[in-house]
């Protein structure tokens, strides 16, 4: 077997070790690290487009240290929705990123389970980092996630369909429902 592989799979056990993921599962257990890191990221953000880098972040992070898209997503989704709601960036969007960055994270990482996938079709022959350079389509997605940030390009839908903060619906949904006795109402369209 080749050096690579041994520190491969110490980054592998560091990182998901059962232990690790109990402490995220278990409510009750709390890593040291995580709060410190989503304070430090939450305190940087001053404005639309320092919320979605923070949401980017924190998804990131969660994804590198979980080597789980999924899970990251659902971890952080609450953590996202609060910071939606303070700066005012539209949900959908959030969702977006959330998606985008744990995607590009997970097919990334040396230790998710795409890249040990290709470890075993490669059978030793290749290690993690020889694979990186020809992940071309996570780079470009990362580059035009983080230049659509910057330049609202992707915003068009957003902008026909707005979100109402209050309401917490699109502003297209809040005309066809309605509440009476606890119960929705939709309009035939």
């Amino acid at each position: 077997s080749k050096p690579y592989i041994k520190d491969f799979w110490t980054w592998r056990i560091f990182f998901c070790s059962p232990c690790w993921q109990a402490a995220w599962r278990n409510s009750s257990i709390k890593p040291a690290a995580w709060p410190f890191s989503c304070k430090k990221i939450q305190t940087c953000i001053h404005g639309k487009k320092s919320a979605q880098l923070g949401i980017s972040a924190i998804v990131s992070l969660t994804d590198l240290a979980l080597a789980n898209n999924t899970v990251a997503i659902i971890i952080n989704g609450e953590i996202a929705k609060q910071i939606c709601y303070t700066f005012h960036v539209d949900p959908r969007r959030s969702a977006a990123l959330l998606s985008t960055f744990s995607t590009i994270f997970q097919g990334l990482i040396p230790y998710g389970a795409q890249m040990l996938i290709v470890m075993s079709f490669a059978q030793g022959s290749a290690s993690p980092l020889d694979v990186l350079p020809y992940t071309w389509f996570l780079y470009l997605l990362g580059i035009s996630a983080i230049v659509s940030i910057f330049i609202p390009f992707s915003d068009g839908f957003i902008q026909k369909d707005p979100w109402d903060f209050e309401k917490g619906m699109p502003v297209s949904k809040i005309n066809k429902e309605w509440i009476v006795a606890g119960r929705y109402y939709r309009t035939k369209m």
